[in-house]
């Protein structure tokens, strides 16, 4: 790693090429020993608060102020003019390391030449094109982005103009747009979830308990590093320990470190997640070594399943209740079976990343349901699972095709606490023209498509947005993954790739801001392969789909002439990898 590393100093601090040039690194406890002796440049560790002494906040900022470390080379101020230099090397550990240097990045003094190296970095990920960059965009003149060594990404940019690099930096670390809900800023400052009040008045009120060591809150997790991306189903590896050994954690399998977490803190990124993957679960004894709430908190959020000893009475609070109890709550019979395993996974992700979470945090999306359905005789039912959602703010429109909306809902509740407009279209009208319909009279920031006869787990809308969050795919989705037979009574599971990026998922779960609808033109006006020619049409136009986990959606399946897939119930079965006699929803559906 360390000759990779010096191999892009030097191909950027090349003798003769620059007169001033600066090395930048993030995610290195000793970055000194990783770039080397660099007499030609100024060194900067973005990791390390800088203290130009008192400040004016209405005061000017330097760009170019010295920001080189304690007992790191800085030979002084650039020879080129304050806050421009000619070239920047900038060496991230991970891609999490990017994503939170923006912000330091901006004390960086402009350049005409800019190289990223990101060291480390999952299977998955690959580094972005900066397309969002404003005048950095207008001025490049070249880029060559690439695969660099065994696990990295290298970025070479060279400008017309020097450019400050936080802009580009930023673009490349993506995806959030800003503005989007969800995105950063958007949670109001107070107290997190779970955080208990004390009552000051009143007959029951009771002298406050103070200690003198308070537990300091958990650092929040940045979704977009730490999130459950590839989750495996059926993981190939047994049960790790957590363990502190050298100052470190590692986590730990038959002896030897299958993780060791490169801070002593226990800071998580997307690299040890991967690392992560393979094992079942790690156990934590909490019992036996403290300052675990970071990083449990994070794994959590990532949807690590974790083995979890008594969680001492001071930490429940700063977890949060309902994640303590979650995490006590796993066994290793449980964890043992790969769809019990997932379920508990799921709900561990949500509560973390919905208590911690920094973009997560954000209020309550708006959603609209989009129902179209040419059955009166089910929307009833259907409305009835919509009912059931928790955790967001949604609404229905009901898009009856071919019958009257008025005289479907007389005598149905409606859809509890959500609010139900209806529109209406002659059994001639396409499809996909009521769909359009629909949404022309939503009101919510986020769209989501409802099957009118399979059945929703209650935090389906909640987990597309929190897969829309932490994934920015354009589209967001599951797989078909788990069906009722009717014919047969029976209920069976199918294997699919799950946390990931497809071109496709299963249409009843088709989750998206209302911007990518209207960037793709809305559905397309035929009768049949409404939703494939909708993901098409994203997928042209450079937008992403993610599939999300699929044990929140349960279709039921007739007979075949009633559906758009036709295979006839034999060939479910054989595709089956768990069966149940009868009608055998998962927890996950249920709630």
């Amino acid at each position: 790693m360390i000759a990779e590393i010096r191999a892009t100093i030097d191909e950027v601090l090349t003798p003769g090429r620059l007169s001033s040039a600066v090395v930048a690194c993030a995610g290195f406890p000793r970055p000194a020993e990783v770039v080397g002796p660099q007499p030609a440049a100024r060194v900067v560790d973005l990791d390390r608060p800088v203290d130009h002494g008192p400040v004016d906040p209405d005061g000017p900022v330097d760009p170019g102020a010295p920001v080189a470390s304690p007992g790191v080379v800085d030979p002084g101020p650039p020879t080129a003019s304050p806050g421009v230099v000619e070239g920047i090397a900038l060496i991230l550990r991970t891609p999490a390391d990017l994503r939170r240097i923006a912000e330091p990045a901006s004390r960086l003094p402009s350049a005409r030449r800019l190289v990223v190296h990101v060291v480390e970095a999952p299977e998955w990920w690959h580094l972005r094109t900066p397309g969002e960059g404003g005048f950095a965009v207008r001025a490049l003149d070249s880029l060559r982005l690439a695969r660099h060594g065994e696990t990295g990404w290298i970025a070479e940019m060279h400008f017309h103009a020097a450019v400050p690099p936080a802009g580009v930096l930023a673009s490349m670390a993506g995806p959030l747009r800003p503005g989007s809900a969800g995105a950063p800023g958007t949670a109001e400052p107070g107290d997190r979830p779970g955080t208990p009040a004390a009552r000051t008045g009143g007959p029951a009120a009771r002298p406050a308990r103070v200690r003198e060591r308070p537990v300091r809150p958990v650092r929040p997790v940045d979704e977009l590093s730490v999130n459950p991306v590839g989750f495996l189903g059926a993981p190939e590896l047994g049960t790790a320990d957590l363990l502190r050994r050298d100052g470190r954690w590692e986590a730990v399998l038959d002896g030897a470190p299958v993780v060791v977490f490169p801070e002593p803190s226990g800071r998580v990124t997307d690299v040890e997640v991967a690392r992560l993957r393979p094992l079942r679960a790690i156990r934590v004894d909490w019992a036996a070594q403290g300052g675990l709430a970071d990083l449990v908190v994070a794994l959590a959020a990532a949807g690590v399943p974790l083995l979890v000893s008594r969680i001492p009475a001071e930490v429940r609070p700063v977890l949060g209740e309902e994640l303590a109890r979650l995490l006590e709550s796993a066994t290793p019979e449980l964890l043992a079976d790969d769809l019990r395993r997932e379920e508990h996974s799921v709900g561990l992700r949500r509560r973390a990343l919905l208590a911690h979470g920094r973009r997560a945090r954000a209020a309550r999306p708006r959603i609209s349901v989009l129902l179209a359905t040419r059955r009166p005789e089910m929307v009833g039912f259907a409305l009835s699972q919509i009912a059931r959602q928790r955790l967001v703010d949604a609404e229905v429109v009901l898009a009856a095709h071919g019958f009257s909306a008025a005289d479907a809902l007389r005598g149905v509740p409606g859809a509890g606490p959500y609010p139900v407009t209806a529109v209406e279209a002659d059994a001639a009208t396409p499809f996909g023209e009521v769909l359009n319909r629909a949404v022309s009279r939503a009101g919510g920031d986020y769209l989501a498509k409802w099957d009118d006869d399979d059945w929703y787990g209650p935090h389906h809308l909640a987990d597309m947005h929190l897969a829309r969050v932490y994934s920015g795919a354009e589209v967001t989705g599951t797989s078909a993954e788990l069906f009722y037979l009717e014919e047969l009574d029976t209920t069976v599971r199918h294997r699919w790739a799950c946390e990931t990026w497809q071109d496709f998922v299963s249409g009843g779960t088709i989750f998206m801001p209302r911007d990518t609808f209207e960037a793709v033109g809305g559905f397309r006006p035929v009768a049949r392969t409404v939703d494939g020619q909708f993901l098409e049409a994203v997928l042209r136009a450079g937008g992403r789909i993610y599939q999300t986990h699929g044990l929140g959606f349960l279709i039921r399946r007739g007979r075949p002439d009633r559906h758009t897939w036709q295979e006839g119930a034999d060939w479910f079965l054989e595709q089956a990898v768990e069966r149940w006699e009868g009608f055998r929803p998962p927890a996950t559906v249920t709630g």
